[in-house]
């Protein structure tokens, strides 16, 4: 693969699209944190750090890939979710204005 040569679902692509927080996605489609977590839980492309020392508690940090938080709010629209279908404007309105 040459420098610049990033096809879909190669390497260079994972980090060169932007990733979320649960906080941001949470925000953005106005969900509970709780659910969010829920919902990416076992999304394939979600990136999960963990840390955990002994005798102390686990950390766990994930990134959300743009293409994932697409992936999803798709899946919403097709399946007819209310909840996310009213806040469908307000995402297509933030990806409209980058």
């Amino acid at each position: 693969m040459e420098t610049g040569d990033h096809g879909p679902g190669t390497l260079g692509s994972a980090f060169e699209e932007r990733h979320f927080t649960i906080s941001e996605v949470a925000q953005m489609w106005n969900l509970s944190e709780e659910f969010i977590r829920q919902l990416v839980r076992y999304e394939p492309g979600v990136t999960e750090w963990v840390r955990q020392a002994p005798g102390k508690r686990r950390y766990r940090v994930l990134r959300i890939p743009q293409s994932v938080v697409d992936r999803l709010y798709h899946r919403a629209q097709e399946r007819g979710n209310p909840h996310v279908q009213a806040e469908c404007s307000l995402h297509q309105r933030r990806r409209r204005s980058r």
